[in-house]
């Protein structure tokens, strides 16, 4: 969770008890990510998102998000262009 109660998974476990753990994931579900540069991405994307609504496009904020999880296949020049226009 972004480095919350420590650098590594059993500092997080020995500094942050459930409670905590469990307020700081409502958050993150309310509020978005805790990370300043996934936070900025985010918000950049609902922008993107807003304006390509605007103009009839229909794709998910998801395709404007620039971060991606290490789980998400990295898209291609072409892929992007098609997926975005």
């Amino acid at each position: 969770m972004a480095g919350v109660g420590g650098k590594t998974v059993a500092e997080a476990k020995a500094n942050v008890s459930v409670p905590e753990f469990t307020a700081w994931l409502t958050y993150r579900r309310r509020y978005g990510p805790i990370c300043p540069n996934r936070r900025a991405d985010t918000l950049n994307a609902h922008l993107m998102h807003l304006m390509a609504a605007l103009n009839g496009n229909k794709s998910e904020v998801s395709k404007f998000l620039v971060l991606q999880d290490d789980s998400q296949r990295v898209l291609s020049m072409e892929e992007a262009l098609t997926n975005w226009s």
